[in-house]
C-alpha cells in the first residue's frame, strides 16, 4: 500500500539531489572566476538579502569607489540588482 508513494517520494528527492548538485557546482565555476571582494558583496546580499554601498564598505573595509566597480560589474554579469539610486540605493540578488 505505501511502497508505490514511498518508491515516488524517494525518486522526487533524488532527482532535487542531482539538481541541486549541478547547481552548486555552476555557481562553484562562476565563482572561481570572481575576484574575492565580489563574491564577498555577493555573500553579503545573500546572508543580508540586500547590501548598500555603505554596508560594504563598512563591512569590507574597501573604499566606496572599489565596491562601486564590484557592484556594477556584479550588475553587468546579471548576480545583482540595482534598486534605486543615489543614497538610497541598493542591490538584491537577481
Amino acid at each position: 500500500y505505501w511502497n508505490p508513494w514511498i518508491e515516488f517520494f524517494l525518486r522526487a528527492l533524488h532527482r532535487q539531489k542531482t539538481r541541486l548538485e549541478k547547481k552548486m557546482e555552476r555557481e562553484r565555476i562562476i565563482l572561481a572566476d570572481m575576484p574575492e571582494l565580489s563574491v564577498t558583496l555577493l555573500e553579503l546580499a545573500r546572508e543580508h538579502g540586500r547590501i548598500t554601498v555603505a554596508e560594504a564598505a563598512r563591512i569590507t573595509d574597501a573604499s566606496r569607489h572599489t565596491i562601486k566597480d564590484h557592484l556594477k560589474a556584479l550588475v553587468d554579469q546579471g548576480h545583482l540588482v540595482l534598486h534605486g539610486a543615489g543614497r538610497g540605493a541598493w542591490y538584491g540578488l537577481s
